[in-house]
């Protein structure tokens, strides 16, 4: 690798790439479980230190001997960190959402979880008692509409003709502790992973560098099932929305399609207040406590907020909770593990947009690789490695069991070596391969300009739920979108109602913690909550651009009601360009500032498709910009003209990057002097060639770095602005390159 000089901003990441730190090695999730000696711990500890992790997870599971938080258990603990400290390994502690019966004794009832649900009554007119535990009430009219009844000192009142009645009862759910109490948190915390951390006071910021904490579930229902509730609830939802919750709730819980009075306010909106709530008052009951306790100790806290099989809807709220130093995901390890975007590239977003953390040991964006105990295939293994670093990891974790990693080796990089070679055959090779991915993708600042508004106000509005059909629309739409970027090699980031309500808007950019965006695209969605909409109205009327995918415009929520834009929001889709591509391609050049385009483009019929099949059409749009304020609408059967319009526009960095065929995925990190480093990785069964053709009027140099071994080779040296050269590198199937373009000076001589 190329000489740097002593003021190189890229010596740390240099040093870094060649021989890994324990902080970029990936983590082991050890899971405790049986019985467990002080001798076999040590051992264990040990064997992690030659095999090359970085570090551990402890995660004590149900049958775990000694028992979780006991005086043997806290003993074990301490070994298990004295060992780490002798060979340099990091631990983390593992903690869940679940009360430990086993080491802190029975979950007292004041902290137990509670659903409240329907209940059927005898029906009948008339004044009727009301137990303690109901909520609330209402009563199916002679006409077939239902009422909500108020409930007034231990009683309701029935009106004549009521067919039928109904009541809102809380009921605990046995055993699960209440993640809307931010009490019943603090005594959680106060029972498990404060006690270990009393016992391991001394190695705490050194070796016992944070929380692994995982979030509990929480499900966006629809109408007929039960729902999440907790004494302070009703008063929560008063508070932030500003109206009471009660005479509601019976329409929240009643089957979709059933009729609803009042009809002066919208259940829709109702239900998008409701879930608003919810996750609110659980990242300040669950999340925030864990945060704060954290720093008060000095740890970390990386929230394991989603998983890739099954995305929670409140990732993005949970995730952004209290600025959290970490975020991390699970991902099993299969060759389809990775189509799904919102997990890990979420994740990787949160992690750019929230706010600096304690830099010495911030894990940033991880992934927890689990096969869950299926079969580990070591191709499988390097495909989910390169594919989650790609989608913005900077982490990784993996959760097997040592003997079912035994046969991930050399096999899972490309140039085995020679036989005989045993310095880079075995796990050890993929540790530093890791190591390598993960100081690359955690350097300098993301490198994404687009960001892709993510509204699960569309889940918490639709009657069905997160599985409703209008969420599953918003929800692909999201998705399709991204996938598209990701295949013309544009970077994109996800964001979140929290973190657009505090971005700051910047000279036409939204910043949100280190990123700075100049697009932000909203996927097709009937809602948009009244927050998101006057961030948005506001980042376009500061020359923000701003696109509009689907055919409608979105409603505004506020309050109880879901109205249309109206004036007051009219200026989100004022003067909107129709990228109805190839079709409204006359009009699109209005969105650079050019003259109206050639309008016999729509006359070519049969040689259209062709024409935009290809890239000849992008020539014009390479490079240009979207005019201050613009505004584009995109119909769904337009996303892959339009994601390839992005690429004219995005998909550059100091070298501008093609790839044939378009398999290959990348990561662009942006370093303090102007240098990039793009972490890209051929996800196809073919070759593939990516193309880079230089678009700087900087002098600067291309190098590949080589993430198996650690070395590096010059691509060519950019000396003159008036010159484009280009340089083709070629990606074997499943192979991963890093690309760096760093400025150098101008000599003003030709070499």
């Amino acid at each position: 690798m190329p000489a740097a000089g002593p003021s190189d901003p890229l010596v740390h990441l240099r040093r870094q790439f060649a021989a890994p730190p324990a902080e970029c090695r990936p983590g082991f999730v050890w899971r405790w479980a049986g019985r467990l000696t002080r001798p076999q711990a040590a051992q264990r500890v040990q064997e992690l230190a030659r095999q090359g992790w970085g570090g551990f997870v402890v995660e004590p599971g149900p049958d775990v001997e000694p028992r979780y938080v006991s005086a043997d258990h806290l003993d074990l603990l301490e070994t298990v960190a004295q060992e780490a400290a002798q060979v340099g390994l990091r631990m983390w502690l593992a903690q869940g959402a679940s009360w430990p019966r086993a080491g802190a004794g029975p979950l007292p009832g004041e902290y137990t979880a509670q659903v409240v649900a329907l209940e059927p009554r005898p029906s009948g007119h008339g004044l009727k008692p009301v137990r303690p535990t109901s909520v609330a009430a209402a009563a199916l009219l002679a006409d077939g509409t239902w009422r909500a009844l108020p409930v007034e000192q231990g009683s309701v009142q029935a009106p004549a003709g009521t067919r039928e009645l109904l009541f809102c009862e809380a009921r605990d759910c046995a055993g699960k502790l209440d993640t809307l109490s931010a009490e019943a948190v603090r005594a959680l915390i106060e029972v498990t992973v404060a006690r270990c951390v009393e016992r391991l006071g001394p190695y705490l910021g050194t070796t016992v560098v944070g929380v692994m904490l995982s979030g509990p579930e929480l499900r966006i229902l629809g109408g007929g099932e039960p729902l999440p509730w907790s004494p302070g609830l009703a008063g929560a939802f008063l508070t932030r929305q500003g109206y009471e919750l009660a005479p509601h709730l019976p329409g929240l819980l009643l089957p979709p399609g059933e009729a609803w009075e009042p009809r002066d306010c919208d259940l829709a909106a109702v239900r998008c207040a409701y879930w608003d709530t919810v996750t609110v008052l659980q990242q300040g009951a669950y999340w925030r406590p864990w945060r704060d306790w954290c720093e008060w100790c000095g740890l970390v806290c990386l929230a394991l907020t989603a998983d890739s099989a099954a995305p929670r809807q409140d990732h993005h709220r949970a995730a952004e909770a209290a600025h959290l130093a970490g975020v991390a995901v699970e991902v099993p390890p299969y060759p389809d593990a990775l189509a799904a975007v919102d997990a890990v590239v979420s994740a990787g977003s949160v992690a750019n947009q929230g706010e600096p953390a304690i830099e010495a040991s911030r894990a940033k964006a991880a992934v927890v690789l689990a096969a869950r105990g299926a079969e580990v295939v070591p191709a499988h293994v390097r495909t989910a490695i390169d594919g989650s670093f790609a989608r913005g990891a900077s982490r990784l974790f993996m959760r097997e069991p040592l003997e079912m990693l035994a046969g991930v080796g050399a096999e899972t990089v490309p140039d085995t070596p020679e036989a005989g070679d045993e310095s880079r055959i075995g796990f050890p090779h993929v540790a530093e391969y890791v190591g390598r991915l993960s100081a690359a993708c955690s350097a300098g600042e993301p490198g994404a300009a687009v960001a892709l508004y993510q509204p699960d106000e569309a889940a918490w509005c639709d009657p069905e739920g997160e599985h409703g059909s209008r969420a599953r629309q918003t929800r692909g739409s999201a998705e399709g979108l991204v996938r598209l970027l990701a295949s013309v090699m544009v970077p994109c980031d996800v964001i979140g109602y929290d973190a657009l309500c505090r971005a700051r808007i910047q000279e036409e950019a939204l910043v949100a913690g280190s990123a700075a965006y100049d697009l932000v695209i909203v996927p097709q969605t009937e809602v948009l909550l009244i927050g998101a909409a006057a961030k948005l109205l506001a980042f376009r009327e500061a020359g923000g651009r701003l696109v509009f995918l689907g055919d409608r415009a979105p409603a505004i929520v506020e309050r109880d009601r879901a109205r249309p834009l109206g004036d007051s929001f009219a200026g989100l889709l004022a003067g909107a360009y129709d990228v109805d591509l190839p079709k409204r391609i006359d009009q699109l050049g209005g969105a650079f500032g050019w003259p109206r385009m050639d309008a016999r483009m729509n006359l070519m019929d049969g040689a259209a498709p062709a024409y935009f099949a290809s890239t000849a059409w992008l020539t014009r749009f390479a490079g240009s910009a979207l005019l201050p304020g613009a505004v584009l609408t995109v119909p769904l059967h337009g996303l892959g003209p339009f994601a390839m319009l992005m690429y004219g526009m995005y998909g550059q960095t100091p070298a501008r990057m093609q790839a044939e065929p378009e398999t290959v995925r990348c990561l662009v990190r942006h370093l303090p002097d102007g240098a990039a480093v793009t972490f890209a990785v051929n996800e196809g069964s073919d070759p593939a060639w990516v193309s880079l053709g230089i678009v700087s009027g900087v002098p600067l140099v291309v190098e590949r770095w080589w993430p198996t071994t650690g070395d590096g080779e010059q691509l060519l040296v950019h000396q003159y602005p008036s010159e484009a050269p280009h340089v083709r590198v070629r990606l074997a199937p499943q192979e991963s390159a890093l690309l760096v373009c760093r400025p150098i000076p101008w000599t003003g001589r030709r070499d």
